[in-house]
């Protein structure tokens, strides 16, 4: 697999509300209390995920933060020494809750089961910042300070990276002109599935607002995933410029049969001749050295073959729950296409070509709740490739109370 796989299925999980200029109707109130002691934990953190509005507990642990109303939010809270506690709510009137916060299990890094890689950056810090802060113009303004607080165990028999934190990562992005507090709740990686995952909450912090950071933040608000999610609430994908189809897939049988025999015929070079492939070539007549050559180029094709079929509206895969809440439901895959993308020739040159389309399915659940905000939950049960799964990175993320001028 390369650095970055276009074909790379990603899941990325942070709520975002673009253009709220009403945020700061609905009082969300709260006390923080110790999990065991039910005791208060003053002056800890509150924020509302992937925003910047953000509160501290007084010494009571009482708080008060803001939010828009009628919208999905998730509610942070953050305290040295303790986990990271974060609850999904709806907001549509004034709340109070009772949060309580786990103090956090020092790990003994010398009796872990799988230690942490001590060289960890070293080996994996490229891959995981083109994979989680990316690799579009924006990421190469967008740096972690704090590199040194990441945690790298990497399973060499099943094949799999997860990333974690001890500390909340501090992000810059020049581009953006924000500041960013991410807790990474976790970041792994599937090099056999072709996958990767990750998941936190964040808080912003506007560093600078001068013209050429507006123009970039509405170019990641007009490339961003939330864009689209809010054009399917609104039923306006002709005028934002989407094109959406179904898209169905099919098993490569002749790729599947090319990997067998290969494999097949490896095990028989190997164990047979010494690993000698002429020596295979020169005492059977079954498999020619021209007949391989076809065999691992039929076997470097995809998995899959991708058939595009109807072309949908917003009533295909848009419907209204029994609590007057909306989401969307369909089968199989959708591929959306954006035709105001800004910025494409970065994604097609990286991509060898492809066109900045966007393959996206349903897994594990029978539909996806949204917001006119741009929200969607639950987010690991929205797998992405293509386009949005090389953008929807850290660089390119935007605040929830972002408003567009």
């Amino acid at each position: 697999m390369k650095i970055l796989s276009y074909k790379l299925y990603v899941v990325v999980v942070f709520f975002f509300m673009f253009g709220i200029a009403v945020f700061g109707q609905t009082p969300i109130r709260g006390q923080v209390l110790h999990a065991i002691h039910k005791t208060p934990l003053p002056y800890a953190t509150v924020y509302i995920n992937n925003t910047t509005q953000k509160s501290q507990a007084d010494s009571a642990g009482y708080f008060t933060v803001y939010a828009a109303n009628d919208s999905h939010i998730e509610l942070v809270v953050s305290n040295i020494g303790y986990d990271v506690l974060t609850k999904p709510l709806f907001v549509n009137k004034e709340s109070y809750h009772i949060l309580y916060l786990s103090e956090r299990i020092q790990e003994i890094e010398e009796i872990v089961v799988t230690a942490y890689d001590q060289n960890g950056w070293a080996k994996w810090g490229r891959y995981f910042h083109e994979n989680f802060i990316g690799l579009s113009k924006n990421a190469f303004r967008t740096k972690i300070k704090n590199t040194e607080v990441l945690r790298f165990r990497y399973n060499e028999k099943d094949k799999i990276l997860n990333v974690s934190a001890i500390e909340p990562l501090h992000i810059e992005n020049e581009a953006l002109g924000y500041k960013i507090t991410y807790d990474l709740v976790s970041f792994t990686a599937y090099f056999n599935q072709n996958m990767v995952q990750f998941e936190g909450s964040s808080f912003f912090e506007e560093t600078k607002n001068n013209r050429s950071v507006i123009e970039n933040r509405r170019t990641a608000y007009q490339n961003s995933l939330n864009r689209f999610v809010r054009s399917i609430y609104q039923k306006s994908w002709l005028k934002d410029g989407y094109v959406v189809r179904k898209l169905q897939k099919f098993p490569n049988l002749e790729k599947r049969r090319a990997d067998s025999l290969l494999k097949t015929i490896g095990m028989s070079v190997t164990q047979k001749y010494n690993s000698s492939w002429q020596s295979y070539y020169d005492s059977q007549q079954e498999y020619s050295k021209e007949d391989v050559q076809e065999l691992r180029k039929r076997s470097r094709e995809d998995e899959y073959f991708s058939v595009l079929s109807k072309f949908m509206r917003e009533e295909d895969i848009l419907m209204e729950t029994e609590n007057g809440h909306k989401a969307i439901r369909y089968t199989d895959y959708i591929h959306v296409l954006n035709e105001g993308i800004i910025g494409k020739e970065n994604y097609v040159a990286q991509s060898g070509g492809n066109t900045p389309h966007t393959e996206l399915i349903i897994v594990d659940v029978d539909k996806i709740m949204i917001d006119e905000y741009g929200n969607y939950a639950p987010g690991m049960q929205w797998m992405m490739s293509g386009f949005w799964g090389w953008y929807n990175k850290v660089s390119n993320l935007l605040p929830n109370d972002y408003e567009e001028f």
